[in-house]
């Protein structure tokens, strides 16, 4: 974290709590930032007013994009090809959903698009 200026640098996460991270996704729900970790194999989050970090989705294959609505977390996941979920609360997975025809190649970013903007 830092100021708009680049000052006053702050780490707010480092090893061994995060491996592998391949995506931040804001929560606006829980005011939280989270984040896909492949090396972890989950979705965690971490709270800037409490400063804790937690995980929200375990046992995930290989997650690498992710995006948060206000009730799930999405991501992409590179060795199932598919694009997994979970909602909120339950920590668990739900069913995938496949590529379209003609989407074999690897899923990068992932977009959530709701039908009101977020309270911010």
């Amino acid at each position: 974290m830092a100021d708009l200026e680049g000052g006053n640098r702050e780490v707010l996460v480092q090893n061994p709590n995060v491996k592998l991270p391949n995506s931040l996704a804001i929560d606006w729900d829980s005011n939280e930032i989270c984040w896909a970790d492949a090396g972890l194999k989950r979705i965690e989050c971490f709270n800037f007013l409490q400063r804790v970090q937690r995980t929200v989705v375990q046992n995930c294959v290989y997650p690498f994009g992710l995006a948060i609505t206000s009730d799930a977390y999405y991501w992409t996941d590179w060795s199932t090809g598919k694009v997994e979920s979970s909602k909120k609360g339950s920590g668990t997975l739900s069913r995938s959903i496949p590529l379209p025809i003609g989407g074999d190649d690897k899923l990068y970013g992932l977009a959530a698009v709701t039908s009101t903007c977020p309270r911010i």
